[in-house]
């Protein structure tokens, strides 16, 4: 299979720099997977990024008890090539192509090669069949890529299709691994002037103030540099409580690490909160990968590194 790319190129930058500049959305072919597009077109007018989309047409070994896809083979270069054509109209940078073999590996390849900032993609189908494959996809995707994942499951809600990135609900459990969603939540922030909530949800009541002085420290160091900040610290079953939480506080977007404290060392926490959280929201959620820390260092952090959070959200 050809790889069929528009003639656009970006700027090197920065290692360390934290921006959306290339954002890649994978599509199938379905109207399902297309409710990312409007998403990413709102991050590529902010960012000024360049959107790459993708299809990856599985192996006949991968496929084989699936069926066909929604589009046939011949014509998914097609499909995107005419998509990448009415997003270029709109004045966004856009560019395509297609690969062949697993989608999840496909992807995180993709995004690799083209030092993709973030993927953006619909997690669940509407049928059984669908949230069987797209889910299984998107799950095994989140455990696999290193790259930033923002997750939409549609359904009849509005709020499930796209977002204003007004009012972030960001989950932190106290660890520096957590940490790492802080760059993208400063980011988006400043873009979009949002709100920003934090949440810790304690295991027990003795955890309660520990937690509190943490996102106390967090928000301080947050709203020194400007930003809108409220904290709370509230619940007991952390998926619950986070999809809770985000229902009543109307916020349009949750930020939250693919791995807690509580996993084990190289496992991410996919299994468990985060999972939990991408089936039963009705809000896009962006998962931020991290890896376990180096040798000798701790992961339970919650109070009184006060250089390491003002390096976490400047």
């Amino acid at each position: 299979v050809g790889q069929y790319l528009l003639p656009y190129q970006r700027e090197a930058r920065a290692e360390d720099d934290t921006w959306f500049d290339r954002v890649l959305v994978p599509l199938d072919g379905s109207e399902f997977t297309e409710r990312a597009l409007p998403i990413a077109q709102v991050l590529g007018r902010h960012f000024k990024a360049e959107l790459t989309l993708l299809s990856v047409i599985e192996d006949p070994d991968a496929a084989r008890d699936r069926g066909p896809g929604p589009v046939p083979q011949p014509e998914i270069a097609a499909y995107l090539e005419h998509l990448a054509g009415q997003i270029e109209e709109s004045g966004i940078l856009v560019d395509f192509t297609v690969r062949m073999g697993k989608p999840e590996a496909e992807i995180d390849t993709l995004a690799d090669d083209a030092r993709a900032d973030l993927i953006v993609m619909c997690s669940h189908g509407r049928t059984a069949v669908e949230r069987m494959i797209l889910g299984s996809t998107a799950h095994r995707l989140i455990r696999l890529t290193d790259t930033p994942v923002l997750m939409l499951r549609p359904t009849d809600e509005w709020m499930s299709r796209t977002s204003q990135f007004k009012r972030l609900l960001v989950a932190l459990d106290g660890s520096e691994a957590a940490e790492v969603v802080l760059r993208y939540v400063r980011l988006l922030a400043k873009r979009f002037e949002s709100e920003v909530i934090l949440l810790s949800v304690p295991e027990a009541d003795a955890e309660r103030p520990s937690l509190e002085r943490y996102l106390t420290e967090v928000a301080g160091a947050l709203r020194g540099h400007g930003y809108d900040v409220r904290t709370i610290v509230s619940g007991s079953g952390p998926a619950r409580t986070i999809v809770e939480v985000c229902r009543d506080e109307q916020s349009d977007l949750i930020v939250m690490a693919s791995r807690g404290r509580r996993a084990r060392p190289g496992q991410l926490d996919v299994g468990s909160v985060t999972d939990r959280v991408l089936q039963t929201t009705s809000v896009p959620v962006l998962v931020v990968p991290v890896r376990r820390p180096p040798p000798g260092r701790s992961e339970v952090v919650l109070a009184g590194d006060r250089s390491r959070l003002e390096r976490a959200v400047r």
